[in-house]
């Protein structure tokens, strides 16, 4: 007869051999909680495999191995707890990407630039690609200016670490021709915001950047703001028109990324533009009008999303005219906006990434103005990928061209005519498919189509995504299966992206696959057109 006490000490020993699988349901959410609000990006999905030797391919088990990392228990506790230890009891400095300053200001490790010396992001090229782009656009009727916002290190580098300050003189010599020629004062197409940025901190007794946090301060985008009006018409800016409104508590997305979520949270002074005899006519936002930003304000991607706004003056106060379009990042997105847009007559914000070299092209010939903002660390890939020479071939080109036939739509699909995949739930209706998928792939499959082989097909795409990822279309006949050789791909960001994608038939086109490409989550596709290029 076996003894009770070795009994109940298997029991122990089984539970915690077991632990990990039973408390996985439990952590789960706690854990892609973590990763978008402290890591500052989506989950990682689990890889899709397209073909059979997918399964033999390293990425797809590197990937495997990312979605398994992330889905241990309680994975953001124990990460917590670790940072805890390091800066209460070991004083650490460097935690992670984050290098903990003097006087609790926090800095970004990768604003330092060691990333420049990679392939497509180097200094050289930037530069190089900017001078053809000027060059090539010296005679466009656009008013255009660029300008790069300093990092915060570059105007508060007292409050680095030392390892911080070792890093940076790594990359100095790259970081100082990038800014000699970003800052020549014989180029009005040229804001230089570093220099307005020192100026503006030698005169102020406001802090400029956030301690806690990537962006600039209020503060900071008002400087911002001033130079991107004067450089378009100058004296127009009024200091006085930035008033502050509100004192809020404002956590930092570095001290997220620190895993300092523990500490007190710092108020922050918010500043808007109120320029009397200005009057708000209309702000389109997410394909509606409307008569107020307060949808725009609710929405928790919308500085993602491009928003126009139409204002008015009394006569009284000046506008700037024309249409001006104003592509930016998280810096004019996150603060900026309502301290630029009420000294614009018609405005539109545009993130950067949704941009190509083809419809920044197109936008000179159709905008008044154009400005180009980009975050100082990000600005070689950037420069290099924006302002490359464009493909007159180019998908979304072609698109546009009077020989571009409307073919399909999913306003033409039948909802019988709708599949989709295992741990997909998707609803057609008005021409847009809601989809929710708790798979890793979200793949939908619409059949019925009927589109001549030998031709070239553009799909414009519309989707509303959750996260990061590759959002992929494939075509095939009825005779042929779904391949990886017929599908074309474009990466896609969370919030509303807008991407052209090629199709190049052998075959008659009998069905479509598209693939979002983002993993589990709620997405909506809000259109796919097919149009054919004639010869």
């Amino acid at each position: 007869m076996t003894r009770s006490g070795n009994n109940f000490g298997g029991l122990v020993v089984l539970v915690l051999l077991c632990s990990p699988i039973l408390l996985l349901p439990l952590s789960l959410d706690r854990n892609a909680a973590f990763i978008r609000e402290a890591e500052n990006r989506e989950p990682a999905s689990f890889p899709v495999v397209q073909a059979a030797g997918d399964v033999l391919d390293t990425q797809t088990w590197d990937g495997v191995s990312a979605w398994l990392r992330e889905r241990v228990p309680f994975r953001g506790d124990l990460i917590g707890l670790k940072r805890w230890i390091e800066v209460e009891l070991l004083n650490e400095r460097r935690l992670g990407v984050v290098d903990r300053g003097e006087d609790g200001w926090l800095f970004l490790v990768d604003s330092y630039g060691g990333h420049w010396e990679e392939t497509n992001q180097t200094v050289a090229a930037a530069l190089a690609n900017t001078d053809a782009f000027l060059a090539r656009n010296a005679g466009a009727d656009s008013n255009f200016r660029m300008l790069i916002a300093p990092d915060k290190h570059a105007i508060y580098p007292e409050h680095l670490t030392d390892d911080g300050r070792r890093d940076l003189a790594l990359i100095q010599e790259d970081r100082d021709r990038l800014r000699a020629r970003l800052s020549r004062g014989d180029d009005a197409r040229i804001i230089d915001l570093h220099s307005a940025m020192l100026l503006e901190k030698s005169e102020s007794e406001h802090e400029l950047y956030f301690r806690d946090d990537t962006h600039q301060s209020w503060y900071g985008g008002a400087v911002m703001a001033r130079a991107i009006v004067d450089s378009l018409q100058p004296g127009l800016w009024e200091d006085s028109s930035a008033v502050p409104t509100e004192t809020i508590r404002h956590p930092g997305d570095l001290r997220t990324l620190a895993g300092l979520n523990s500490y007190p949270v710092r108020t922050e002074q918010v500043l808007v533009t109120q320029r009397p005899g200005v009057e708000l006519q209309e702000v389109e936002f997410d394909g509606r009008t409307h008569g107020d930003f307060s949808v725009v304000e609710d929405h928790p991607h919308s500085w993602q999303y491009p928003v126009r706004s139409r204002y008015e003056s009394d006569g009284q106060a000046e506008l700037i005219p024309g249409r001006t379009l104003i592509l930016h990042d998280s810096c004019i997105g996150w603060i900026a906006r309502p301290l630029i847009r009420p000294y614009f007559e018609d405005l539109t914000f545009m993130h950067y990434s949704d941009a190509t070299p083809e419809s920044l092209s197109q936008a000179l010939q159709e905008y008044d103005n154009i400005v180009l903002e980009v975050v100082e660390r990000l600005a070689p890939a950037t420069l290099i990928r924006l302002l490359a020479e464009p493909d007159p071939d180019a998908a979304s080109l072609s698109w546009g061209r009077d020989n571009s036939i409307p073919v399909w739509s999913l306003k033409d699909l039948e909802p019988e005519k709708l599949y989709p995949a295992d741990g997909v739930e998707a609803n057609l209706a008005d021409g847009k498919i809601d989809l929710t998928s708790v798979a890793a792939s979200s793949a939908v499959v619409f059949h019925g189509l009927d589109l001549s082989a030998g031709h070239r097909q553009v799909a414009r795409i519309q989707l509303e995504s959750p996260g990061l990822g590759e959002a992929r279309i494939f075509w095939s006949s009825d005779a042929q299966e779904m391949s990886i050789d017929r599908s074309s791909a474009a990466s896609i960001r969370g919030g509303l992206n807008e991407f052209h994608l090629d199709l190049t038939p052998d075959e008659p086109i009998t069905k479509v696959m598209f693939e979002p490409g983002a993993g589990a989550g709620s997405y909506v596709i809000k259109s796919i057109e097919i149009r054919q290029i004639a010869d």
